[in-house]
């Protein structure tokens, strides 16, 4: 899976909390899942860190808070930002239409480009 792929996966979950904000963890949970009507996709929690603080520097995620856990350690929450929504509708559009051409990508395509690489 290419860096864009999993960049556009963490605006689309980020997108689906409607205006809200999670955790890492919980964006890593989700990005690996994304869709059900896709594979499950394995990828590691510092690979999905790094694309959400590439969209960071881009400005399209920003911290917007911090929510305390169980243990009292604090963790930022993510959020969209106006151009971050405007990328994520972008990104969902993309994907919807790839799929409608039969052009979108799956897990199996992914992983077939790096056994080539």
């Amino acid at each position: 899976m290419k860096p864009i792929d999993i960049e556009n996966r963490v605006l689309l979950v980020l997108l689906r909390t409607g205006g809200g904000a999670l955790r890492m963890a919980k964006i890593h949970e989700r990005v690996t899942t994304v869709d059900a009507n896709e594979d499950l996709v394995a990828m590691e929690w510092r690979t999905v860190a790094k694309a959400t603080h590439r969209l960071m520097t881009a400005g399209l995620v920003s911290i917007v808070g911090d929510e305390r856990d169980a243990q009292g350690d604090m963790h930022p929450l993510y959020g969209l930002t106006s151009a971050g929504e405007m990328a994520a509708n972008q990104a969902r559009v993309q994907m919807r239409n790839a799929k409608v051409a039969g052009t979108a990508k799956t897990t199996h395509d992914s992983e077939q480009e790096v056994s080539h690489a």
